[in-house]
């Protein structure tokens, strides 16, 4: 009892410090990738009739999941962006909170030394305190993965509860991806820990996780004519990460024109992937690259002469060590099964997956940060095990995981 007092003491104590120093990073003009759309669009959108305008979301190019969220909060604010920095803030520390209860069977070292590398990792640090979507998204997907394993194991939620977090997983699955239409290829995984309930359960999560976006489907219909509920900026994404001029499937200030022989983005990407395989082979290795790149970190304070070179060093060893962890776990899954390593299977599979639907399309860093906690709670882990092997004293985990 006393044990888990001081762990209590601890973790709120660490909490206070992610915190303060996620806020250290907090710009009083909230900057982000995409803040000016992003601050337009939640000025527009706090008139409702806005949603109803073919043109709302820039003819829905953009998604309209974290423009609707500004205008609400900054509409109950009266037009401060206070309210929304203070609750990314929160969700930041959140994400270490859910760590702690995802490991929780793993023992304390392991879940407190993993809460703190989450609470001060430098992509959740960028994710809370710019203005994107990015931490929404990472609470969003964690959150569910967090429900549905717990779900999974019978003995922690009573029937009651697990028809509950089930109704809250698929929410936080379909609400999510209104901010990113992509998760929905998480579905699968989300599916396969869940296939020990029941079919009706099942079908529920299903349903309820695809809701907002045929929701949005049905808008789209009446608005702009079409059932897509995706954003339109699948295409141009696409035709960065694969065309001619790309180099590592980054950003352009000027993308490449589609050329006249095509009638779509999509035609002309796939037609390079086919026809180029050698250069759009080398253009996929240095995308992986370039996600595979840390959440890299600008305050505007100094305190010493030199430091963002030193930060930069700092990020990069931790963003390298961290790959290879988690490259060790997979590796080592592919020849031994818990209890020779931690059983964090479930979030592995859900990372690989994650980073794996990004690489077809333009390879920014900040896109695999939503799904950084949950690949430090697969290395984390793995460093223990490891050293625990090396020391000869492995202890046995429990049952749960794959």
């Amino acid at each position: 009892m006393r044990v888990q007092r001081i762990e209590w003491i601890v973790l709120s104590a660490l909490s206070l410090l992610s915190l303060a120093l996620q806020a250290a990073f907090t710009t009083a003009d909230f900057q982000g990738a995409d803040a000016v759309t992003h601050l337009e669009f939640a000025r527009q959108g706090q008139d409702f009739s806005y949603w109803l305008d073919p043109t709302a979301f820039n003819g829905n190019y953009f998604p309209m999941g974290y423009g609707s969220f500004l205008a609400l909060m900054m509409k109950f604010s009266g037009g401060s962006t206070v309210p929304v920095q203070i609750l990314q803030l929160a969700l930041g520390v959140g994400l270490a909170w859910l760590a702690w209860i995802m490991l929780r069977p793993l023992g304390s070292l392991i879940r407190v030394l993993t809460f703190t590398t989450i609470a001060f990792s430098p992509a959740v640090i960028a994710m809370s305190s710019q203005n994107g979507y990015e931490i929404i998204l990472a609470f969003c997907i964690m959150s569910a993965l967090t429900v549905s394993l717990l779900i999974r194991d019978h003995r922690i939620f009573t029937p009651k509860g697990r028809k509950s977090g089930l109704i809250y997983v698929g929410l936080a699955l379909g609400l999510g991806a209104l901010f990113q239409f992509k998760i929905l290829v998480l579905i699968p995984v989300l599916l396969f820990i869940l296939w020990n309930q029941s079919i009706k359960s099942r079908i529920w999560f299903l349903a309820i996780s695809i809701a907002p976006t045929a929701m949005w489907a049905l808008r789209n219909k009446y608005v702009l004519d079409t059932w897509n509920p995706s954003s339109t900026n699948s295409g141009m994404s696409l035709w960065l990460g694969n065309n001619w001029d790309a180099t590592n499937g980054e950003l352009l200030v000027k993308p490449p024109p589609l050329p006249p022989q095509f009638s779509s983005f999509y035609e002309a990407s796939l037609n390079f992937l086919i026809t180029q395989p050698e250069k759009a082979y080398g253009l996929q290795l240095r995308k992986i690259g370039r996600l595979l790149e840390p959440n890299y970190l600008y305050p505007q304070w100094k305190i010493i002469p030199g430091q963002e070179v030193l930060i930069q060093y700092v990020l990069i060893g931790m963003s390298a060590f961290t790959v290879l962890l988690f490259a060790a776990f997979l590796f080592g899954r592919l020849w031994v099964s818990p209890p020779q390593i931690p059983p964090v299977g479930f979030q592995a599979l859900l990372v690989t997956v994650f980073f794996t639907m990004q690489l077809p399309f333009l390879a920014e860093q900040r896109y695999t940060g939503p799904v950084v906690p949950i690949a430090l709670t697969v290395a984390i882990p793995t460093l223990i095990y490891l050293a625990r092997r090396w020391k000869g004293s492995l202890a046995l985990p429990p049952r749960s995981g794959v």
